[in-house]
């Protein structure tokens, strides 16, 4: 990734949180209207999510994929546990 070597100045992140969902539940939690993103359905959020998904399992030390599909509270508890040991 060389343009985030360069945006970042060559610094490193300590944990990227990757929040996974199934497109079609994301939409359903979502309120107000659809700007030009949201507009462009599902089948762009789901190539989006594999994306990401390919790039974190290409980078596991990096990221910390967290099961958004269960509650706020479960999510931040996720997040919080897996972060406890980043400085």
């Amino acid at each position: 990734f060389e343009l985030a070597q360069v945006v970042t100045y060559g610094r490193e992140i300590d944990k990227v949180v990757l929040l996974q969902i199934d497109p079609e539940l994301a939409q359903a939690r979502r309120a107000g209207e659809d700007d030009q993103i949201e507009r462009r359905g599902l089948a762009y959020f789901g190539r989006v999510a594999q994306a990401y998904a390919r790039y974190a399992d290409e980078r596991p030390e990096q990221f910390l994929t967290v099961d958004a599909s269960e509650g706020a509270d479960e999510v931040f508890a996720q997040i919080c546990s897996g972060l406890a040991d980043v400085a």
